[in-house]
């Protein structure tokens, strides 16, 4: 690459951080999207939990990069909002319940008929209670588990069977979480490490098929699971973790560039993988 071709890059990723304000060592730095405009050009993406958070940073961002998007979720007036938010005829809604198993083949189809084809899947829907080990009902065992694990086996059982009949290569990504890595005594450690060996294991099964398997695994960041924790805490501003070794959350969208990245014929070798974005809290 040529020192001229280094400096544009260089320019272009100071355009798109800008410098707002400094609290005690934390940068707070705005970021727009940065647009790979044809990294993901003619690829037809399905976001499930494509409503807010890392799911609709995502959709951002593979629009930006030439995609066209499908976003999921349960409620009609958030995929409504979050395509009023996304302002682009490349994005579509679908109303799919990942726990109503049934339904995944129909709903499936469905998404299919939006554009014709799925090449990309990325599998973000999750939930989480906040409350600790003492005090989880059998309930909340049963939602936290069936969304994230059993939940993410049948979609991915579902996608599969669609992807692999594709004559092209095609990519599922999993958002899981630093929990399952870490580890932990409660059902969202439980079911986040689940969903991480059902990563690798999809992905030793289905790479001779033509679909690449990886899985995101993020740290704390400000998503609507995490909302009780930035009450009062303003938008524009990086929220302070003293658990991170960058001292802030992790921003959505550092988990939705990597997605895009993920997504791309760039990283066709990457396979498998777990790839942890938690601002350094795993190494402690």
């Amino acid at each position: 690459m040529s020192i001229s071709s280094l400096m544009k890059k260089a320019i272009s990723f100071l355009k798109n951080a800008k410098k707002v304000l400094t609290f005690g060592g934390i940068v707070n730095i705005q970021f727009n999207i940065v647009s790979s405009k044809n990294s993901l050009a003619n690829k037809v993406a399905l976001i499930t939990g494509g409503t807010s958070g890392f799911g609709l940073a995502i959709a951002k961002q593979y629009l930006a990069n030439g995609a066209q998007v499908i976003i999921t979720g349960r409620s009609e007036k958030k995929i409504s909002d979050a395509l009023t938010i996304l302002n682009s005829p490349n994005a579509k809604g679908l109303i799919w319940d990942i726990c109503d198993f049934e339904k995944n083949n129909i709903k499936m189809n469905e998404a299919l008929e939006l554009f014709g084809k799925i090449d990309i899947v990325v599998n973000n829907a999750g939930v989480w209670t906040g409350r600790q080990w003492n005090e989880i009902s059998e309930e909340d065992w049963d939602t936290i588990v069936d969304t994230n694990a059993k939940a993410l086996f049948f979609m991915c059982q579902t996608e599969a069977s669609v992807l692999q009949k594709s004559a092209t290569l095609k990519k599922i990504i999993n958002i899981t979480s630093m929990e399952g890595v870490l580890g932990g005594f409660g059902p969202y450690y439980a079911s986040k490490w689940a969903a991480n060996g059902l990563t690798k294991g999809m992905a030793k099964t289905f790479v001779n098929n033509g679909i690449i398997v990886n899985a995101i695994a993020p740290g704390p960041a400000k998503t609507n699971i995490n909302i009780d924790y930035f009450k009062g805490q303003t938008d524009n501003y990086y929220n302070p973790d003293p658990r991170t070794k960058t001292g802030r959350m992790v921003l959505v969208e550092e988990v939705a560039g990597l997605a895009a990245f993920l997504a791309t014929d760039q990283a066709n070798s990457i396979i498998g993988q777990v790839i942890v974005v938690d601002g350094g809290i795993s190494l402690s």
